[in-house]
């Protein structure tokens, strides 16, 4: 330490120097602080600066937003789960922030841009700016579009998809299960209300599809309370439901006797050629029919075509759609898809009379599908190679099974080469009847 020692030896006067200059110093940096931290303007001028910065920091905060967007990639989001980063990054001040975890603290959800923004409070310029990154539940899309179709129910039981699906609280949920538990029941929507507490737009959105039992509506009704027949599908009627529209036991035993055969009518004028109701009773109740989309779609279909034309067109069955499948009467979308993939499975129909094939469907279904349709041009088929294919191959073709692919195949090793389709018929359980066709998508 001591040839060091020489560094740390002052006299008393450069010790005196030392402190002096370590005052001097703190002396200016007060200084410094104080002159920069006084204001010299007046009052009024700091007022009138004060307006006019405050009058810019809307844009301000905009253009801070708009930075940040330049300089950094915002992905999708759910805006009911915003973290601290998250609203920063999006320009969402804390008191939007706070508004939007308080109501999430209840149990609540927004569900859509406009309750987001009844929620926060945000401006609708930052909410056209966020509004893209929104990222709802695939349910809450169709919902809001419209995709889901929300049947009636008891609002008794409620399940949790349900809830979901009409936008109840967990909480809300709780209560009407809890409120249950003890063996009581809501026979109203106001009751429903007063039980749940959920708020007058979700129960005016909820409330047309509430559907109570036909002893508390027929109750309503005596203690003089309008009773509202909602839409209905003719092809489902209650005893109550058929009271309240007018219909005899005569006519609704006649549809349900019609139901029984697994059919149904998808116009009114087939309810009425089936119940035999008069056209003044049709009349009335025809407003409240409510028939599956599809149905509507392929009725407003064939409504079009009669008034375009009064020949029909005849349309390519290789070229068909499903849309243009469904217009035939005993055709929905399930039969529809069916058809396109035996198509798909097969490369093309043809000949018309394929249709048999399907088992399943009505002979007016057949009848009006061979009509309507047709063979135009010549159909690229997918061929079989009798002589080259596998087992699985020859097995995958629709008018084989296992057991006569593997016949194909001993008879094949056999014989060398088969040469027609007649050598085919041969094998024990062949679709004779239907060789001519067979023979079309295989290849010797």
């Amino acid at each position: 330490m001591r040839p060091f020692r020489f560094f740390f030896h002052y006299t008393k006067g450069q010790r005196k120097g030392i402190v002096a200059l370590f005052l001097l110093i703190i002396t200016i940096q007060i200084i410094y602080f104080v002159v920069n931290s006084y204001t010299w303007e007046s009052k009024e001028q700091q007022t009138a600066e004060a307006k006019q910065w405050l009058a810019l920091q809307a844009e301000i905060d905009s253009l801070k937003t708009i930075s940040v967007k330049k300089g950094t990639k915002i992905y999708p989001f759910n805006p009911n789960y915003i973290s601290n980063y998250k609203a920063k990054l999006i320009g969402l001040s804390k008191q939007e922030l706070s508004r939007i975890r308080k109501f999430r603290k209840t149990n609540k959800y927004v569900n859509s841009a406009k309750e987001f923004q009844e929620v926060t409070k945000v401006s609708d310029s930052l909410l056209k700016a966020i509004e893209p990154y929104f990222k709802f539940p695939d349910w809450v899309k169709k919902r809001n579009s419209g995709e889901i179709e929300i049947y009636p129910f008891n609002p008794n039981y409620i399940s949790d998809y349900k809830a979901k699906l009409i936008g109840l609280s967990k909480q809300e949920l709780s209560r009407i299960r809890k409120f249950r538990e003890t063996n009581k029941y809501v026979n109203s929507a106001k009751e429903f209300q007063e039980v749940t507490k959920v708020s007058d737009s979700l129960l005016k959105t909820i409330e047309p599809y509430f559907k109570f039992p036909d002893w508390v509506v027929e109750k309503q009704r005596k203690n003089g309370e309008k009773i509202e027949i909602y839409p209905f599908n003719p092809n489902y009627i209650s005893d109550y439901k058929a009271t309240l529209i007018g219909l005899s036991k005569q006519e609704l035993a006649r549809i349900r006797k019609f139901r029984k055969t697994n059919k149904y009518v998808n116009s009114a004028k087939e309810f009425q050629e089936v119940t035999k109701v008069s056209d003044s009773l049709l009349k009335t109740i025809e407003p409240y029919f409510k028939f599956p989309n599809w149905v509507n779609e392929r009725n407003a279909r064939n409504k079009a075509n009669k008034v375009s034309s009064t020949s029909t067109t005849i349309i390519d069955i290789n070229k068909a759609t499903a849309k243009e499948l469904i217009t035939v009467h005993g055709i929905g979308p399930a039969y529809a898809k069916r058809i396109l993939k035996r198509r798909s499975q097969l490369g093309a129909f043809v000949n018309i009379n394929q249709i048999d094939d399907f088992t399943a469907f009505s002979p007016r279904a057949k009848k009006e599908l061979k009509e309507g349709f047709a063979i135009k041009n010549k159909p690229k088929v997918k061929r079989i190679n009798v002589n080259t294919a596998s087992i699985d191959e020859l097995s995958s073709f629709v008018y084989f099974n296992k057991q006569i692919a593997r016949s194909i195949v001993v008879k094949r090793d056999s014989k060398g080469r088969i040469n027609s389709v007649e050598e085919l018929t041969k094998i024990n359980g062949f679709p004779t009847q239907k060789q001519n066709i067979i023979a079309l998508y295989l290849e010797f």
